[in-house]
């Protein structure tokens, strides 16, 4: 409806994002991060950062760091990657 669309999302990407989730490490306000799967991760490029830094005025730099092998139920062992905020950096 109009005043309350809905919408259905499925899929491999959804089905990946939710493994990828649940498979996090904890993020915590001294370390927040995003767990990014390794096709995500190689589209973040330098110049991506430097986007996401401009609307982050005085916010601490990104940080792009591979995690390593994790197991995802139903897809098997997948690389990850942390993009990661130096807060401790400061």
């Amino acid at each position: 409806g109009i005043e309350s669309p809905r919408f259905s999302v499925f899929g491999d990407t959804v089905n990946t994002a939710s493994r990828m989730a649940s498979s996090a490490l904890p993020s915590n306000v001294l370390h927040p991060f995003l767990h990014l799967s390794e096709s995500t991760a190689s589209r973040v490029t330098p110049q991506t950062r430097d986007v996401l830094q401009i609307h982050r005025p005085g916010a601490p730099s990104l940080r792009l760091t591979q995690r390593g092998c994790v197991y995802l139920k139903g897809k098997g062992i997948e690389i990850s990657w942390q993009l990661s905020a130096d807060i401790l950096a400061r």
